[in-house]
């Protein structure tokens, strides 16, 4: 199987440099930009058999051109939205540190911010959604799953074996895609964070 990760595209808040998160903030139209030059990219050098898509707006709104090049079917599924973080949601990145300041050795992982989910938590959710996808699908030939930053590096520590205690980070640009493929039960890195906007 050929596994597909991809970033949405840029958002609202990015622009209002505010915590996003659990926040459903839609795309910019740089954003729907970024995602039609992404869509034709894929199109023409991947098939992929489905399209499995996080039920946030950006995520949704990035699956619609990539779904309308390849006439691919797509699913949505809600474990693969972003971190809950809670509180910090949609609030002013200056603000939040005031009223919600990391702890000086950072939060353990087990400890959700208010309102929010532990990385603990955060990391289960994504584990159970991508084995339950890997075996679900594990007839087809390509799978493209259309998520976010946070969720992405925890899918590729899961699918690598790295426990969440490794500190092993795996960031992903706007619209930045990665490629891995599972052969044999090895799995084969061909490549990651893959962006168009890098390689103009």
């Amino acid at each position: 199987m050929i596994l597909l990760l991809l970033r949405h595209g840029q958002t609202e808040a990015d622009i209002l440099n505010v915590h996003e998160g659990s926040a459903d903030f839609p795309m910019t139209d740089l954003g729907h930009a970024q995602a039609e030059r992404m869509a034709q990219y894929i199109s023409s050098r991947f098939n992929p058999d489905i399209i499995i898509s996080s039920s946030m707006t950006r995520t949704k709104q990035t699956t619609e051109h990539i779904a309308k090049s390849l006439n691919t079917e797509v699913v949505f599924e809600p474990r693969l939205v972003e971190w809950n973080n809670g509180v910090l949601a949609g609030l002013k990145r200056e603000e939040a540190i005031k009223k919600y300041p990391m702890p000086p050795n950072g939060r353990p992982i087990t400890e959700a911010i208010e309102k929010g989910e532990s990385e603990l938590a955060f990391r289960h959710r994504v584990e159970e959604a991508i084995y339950e996808i890997l075996e679900r699908h594990k007839e087809s030939e390509q799978v493209l799953i259309v998520s976010h930053g946070g969720t992405i590096s925890h899918l590729i520590n899961v699918l690598l074996n790295n426990s969440i205690t490794d500190g092993m980070i795996f960031p992903t640009a706007d619209l930045g895609l990665h490629c891995i493929e599972i052969k044999n039960g090895k799995k084969i890195i061909h490549f990651l964070n893959y962006s168009l906007d890098r390689f103009q």
